[in-house]
């Protein structure tokens, strides 16, 4: 079914593994999760008018959901449901029924202002910030490069004093009488 692949490819992007201590590109985020609830909600929810004849609910007809969160389908079930001439199966899914649900559902998170845009809003937002704090990074670190060389060249121009006040020093030194003694 279409619901269980859409699982595995909502769990390949968004499970860690474990083994290789490696996050997918989807770890966390919300979104995936607001997603998966509102696919089970719809799902496990129960049709109010029973158009469908006397089916309300997808368990009615063999889907069901696994512990793993993929779709189970009881073709026995399915089958059964079919055959059943009191039992209206394409209205289960079609006017007010299970696709047209997912389809707004849908529709609504990819609308302006739905779901998925105010998640790419909300990434944007978050990397213009951070674009911002490294340009205030890159300023601050060249602010310190600029002092540490003016500290450096202060202090090879007074180690370079002191060198030469030390050899005038020493030459003075030499230069007493009886300092040449010693030696």
């Amino acid at each position: 079914m279409h619901i269980t692949s859409c699982k595995k490819t909502i769990a390949s992007l968004s499970n860690y593994d474990q083994v290789n201590q490696q996050a997918s590109i989807l770890t966390g985020d919300s979104t995936v999760r607001a997603v998966q609830t509102q696919l089970r909600g719809i799902l496990n929810s129960s049709l109010q008018s029973s158009v469908a004849g006397e089916l309300n609910t997808l368990s009615q007809v063999g889907i069901s959901f696994q512990k793993d969160g993929t779709l189970l389908l009881d073709n026995g079930k399915l089958n059964a449901s079919l055959n059943d001439p009191a039992k209206d199966v394409s209205s289960l899914f079609a006017t007010d029924g299970f696709a047209v649900r997912l389809d707004q559902m849908i529709d609504g998170m990819l609308e302006n202002n739905g779901l998925i845009d105010g998640r790419m809003d909300g990434i944007n937002t978050s990397i213009k910030d951070i674009n911002k704090q490294r340009e205030a990074l890159g300023s601050r670190l060249e602010i310190v490069e600029k002092r540490f060389r003016t500290q450096f060249t202060a202090l090879d121009t007074t180690i370079a004093s002191m060198k030469q006040t030390s050899e005038f020093l020493a030459q003075q030194l030499s230069s007493l009488p009886g300092a040449n003694a010693n030696n």
